[in-house]
């Protein structure tokens, strides 16, 4: 009996890594990846719309997950 006792104790010691903070941690990075990834990939778009020469569109097309 004790040695379930005391191996109760030892896994109630140690620290946790799945926590709340971890989790919200986790939510809020995937979100603002998110936001970062799907702004970017209007960026050409943008350009275009205001009349960029080509040059400018094909260094952003280069960096966008849009265009092919």
């Amino acid at each position: 009996m004790s040695e379930v006792t005391t191996a109760a104790a030892k896994r109630a010691a140690e620290p946790k890594l799945w926590t709340r903070d971890l989790i919200l941690i986790i939510l809020v990075n995937l979100c603002v990846f998110t936001n970062h990834i799907m702004s970017l990939s209007t960026f050409p778009f943008y350009i275009q719309s205001l009349g960029a020469p080509r040059p400018w569109l094909a260094s952003a097309r280069r960096r966008s997950p849009l265009w092919p």
